[in-house]
């Protein structure tokens, strides 16, 4: 499924990592590396399993969604600005009129915590339609979400102070995706039906035991429960 997915966006990664957490019950998934030969995509342990084949899906679309995109480039340049030309300007500006240390604090409220939120919400919403688009199967994201908000004991509502949150709140990320998702499949595609992905088998992981991060390199991801365990429907990537 990875593989299948990575194809459809013009990808390339190379290691699928299962992260296991043992007691600390996390459900997440995250992916690093800006060339290929050094990204990876995560998955936890508690998320492979509680999440159904479809969600897995829904999940692993979204963070190669931020490969497509070029997020992490995005976020690197971001950080290059911010460190080698923002934060040496605000600290000259500061020495200027005497108040470095308001005029840097300043800078990092704005730059970092209000900025980068903002781009990073951006993303965010990019990925989740570009989910969308390579698995077919909006419901299948949706439910992710809630499970994610559900068993990361996450509120679903930010409150006012929003602007300083990296992720939208999963009320506006399944509002949106519904929205983008209407035009495609129309607004009753619950009551008639749409096609979706259907698992033909799930193989439960018998990885190594321990909290370490689980690699596994490219030529064995098929081993892993998620690749090669779920037949495709016709508007499935």
């Amino acid at each position: 499924m990875t593989k299948e997915l990575c194809q459809k966006a013009g990808v390339r990664y190379g290691q699928l990592s299962l992260l296991k957490y043992g007691n600390v019950r996390i459900a997440n998934a995250m992916v690093s590396g800006i060339l290929p030969c050094f990204r990876r995509i995560y998955l936890t342990d508690l998320l492979v399993e509680k999440f159904t084949p479809e969600e897995v899906q829904g999940v692993l679309a979204h963070e190669i969604a931020h490969l497509k995109k070029r997020h992490l480039l995005w976020l690197l340049g971001f950080g290059i600005v911010g460190t080698a030309v923002i934060s040496p300007l605000a600290e000259y500006i500061g020495l200027l009129y005497g108040s470095a240390e308001i005029i840097s604090l300043l800078t990092f409220i704005i730059y970092w915590s209000v900025l980068f939120s903002f781009c990073s919400r951006i993303f965010e919403r990019q990925a989740d339609r570009c989910a969308v688009e390579l698995t077919g199967n909006p419901e299948a994201l949706v439910s992710a979400l809630n499970k994610l908000a559900e068993l990361n004991f996450v509120t679903k509502k930010w409150g006012k102070w929003d602007i300083f949150q990296s992720h939208p709140d999963m009320e506006k990320r399944i509002k949106s995706i519904r929205q983008f998702a209407a035009p495609a499949w129309g607004e009753d595609r619950q009551a008639v039906g749409m096609e979706i992905i259907v698992p033909t088998q799930i193989i439960v992981p018998t990885l190594q035991r321990g909290n370490a991060s689980m690699d596994a390199p490219a030529s064995r991801l098929t081993s892993l429960p998620i690749l090669n365990t779920i037949s495709r429907g016709g508007i499935s990537g």
